[in-house]
Parts: C-alpha cells; sequence; structure tokens
C-alpha cells in the first residue's frame, strides 16, 4: 500500500517543539520524502534599537546559523531512521516562506507543529500554523504540543 503522502514539508523553528514534529514525521512510511524548513524573518532584525544595540547583520547571522543547526539535525535524523531527506533555510517571513516553498517542492502536504495558544496569547502572538493553515491549498497537519508527553 503506498503512503498517504509521499513528499512532505516539514516546518520547524528550533524551539520546544522541533523534537516532537520530528518524531511525528519519523512514524512516516520509509517511501516519505520529508523536506524540512526553518524561516528567519528578516523582518525581527530591522528594529532601530535592535540594529544599534546589536547589529543587524551579526543577529541575522546568528539565527541563520541556528536555524542551520536546527534543519541539519532534522535532516540527520530522519536520514538515520530511513526517511530521504532534505533541509532549507530561508530568510523570508514564515508563513510566506513555508508556503513559497511547498509550491515549489511540489509537495502532498505540510507538517508543522502547534503550541495550541487560545484566547488573548493567541491574539497577541498570532500563530504561524493558523496563517500557513488558512493560506495552502494543500493538506496542512498540525502535531499538537501535548504529544512531547506521549
Amino acid at each position: 500500500m503506498a503512503p498517504l503522502f509521499s513528499n512532505v514539508l516539514v516546518a520547524v523553528d528550533g524551539g520546544e517543539l522541533t523534537e516532537t514534529i520530528t518524531q511525528y514525521v519519523l512514524r512516516l512510511s520509509p517511501e516519505t520524502r520529508a523536506s524540512f524548513v526553518c524561516a528567519v524573518d528578516p523582518e525581527e532584525f530591522m528594529t532601530p534599537a535592535t540594529a544599534a544595540i546589536y547589529g543587524v547583520e551579526a543577529e541575522q547571522k546568528t539565527a541563520i546559523e541556528a536555524a542551520q543547526r536546527t534543519v541539519d539535525g532534522c535532516v540527520a535524523e530522519a536520514k538515520s531512521a530511513g526517511l530521504k531527506a532534505a533541509g532549507y533555510v530561508v530568510a523570508s517571513a514564515p508563513i510566506d516562506a513555508i508556503i513559497d516553498l511547498a509550491e515549489t517542492l511540489d509537495v502532498d502536504a505540510i507538517i508543522m507543529s502547534s503550541h495550541g495558544r487560545r484566547g488573548f496569547a493567541r491574539l497577541v502572538l498570532g500563530s504561524v500554523a493558523e496563517g500557513v493553515a488558512r493560506r495552502a491549498n494543500i493538506p496542512v497537519l498540525l502535531v499538537p504540543a501535548e504529544l512531547a508527553e506521549d
């Protein structure tokens, strides 16, 4: 029987749920190709205060290096589990980066984690997962934070 999805894009951010989402992906069929993406939003580095204190270029470079380490770790883990895997670091707003790369790679689905914030926290913090789910024209699988406990 063919796997449900043969080519997926997995959005990771290096945060606490990166390991959860990676472990979820490792359960997929070995026939599945998993492309991991971590987006570094340039807008986060463009405030005058940040630029004056830290220097925008140094901070961006550090963020991109951290994103690359995250993606490399996910790819290595997926490959060691027998999956075909690739990694991408994109300097763009996360929602745009994920949607654009999904289209470029012609994936069957996008897999990402969700903190499951509600109410005021969600309103203030926004939700990349929600933005992707609203804009994507392919299935978006949201892996809840609670899976970390399983």
